[in-house]
């Protein structure tokens, strides 16, 4: 009987161990991801109420510029490869 619990049944022991492996990898994806909404939340509050970050988002992110401007964008060959 035993035998037939610990290797034969459809929840065995390494299925079990699957299964909580799988639970602590999504905790940790989960954790990340709340992480990463804080973070965004923090960002959009920012950018909706200061014009100065939002200008250097939109520079930044998206190489927006001014009429009388050029922009030159560089691109780190190592970073590249």
């Amino acid at each position: 009987m035993l035998v037939y619990l610990l290797f034969l049944e459809e929840t065995d022991l390494f299925t079990l161990g699957k299964y909580k492996s799988k639970v602590n990898d999504l905790e940790d994806q989960k954790e990340y991801l709340d992480e990463e909404i804080v973070e965004t939340r923090e960002s959009i509050t920012e950018l909706s109420t200061d014009e100065a970050a939002l200008e250097k988002f939109a520079r930044e992110q998206h190489y927006m510029k001014r009429e009388n401007e050029d922009v030159f964008v560089f691109i780190d060959e190592d970073v590249k490869k």
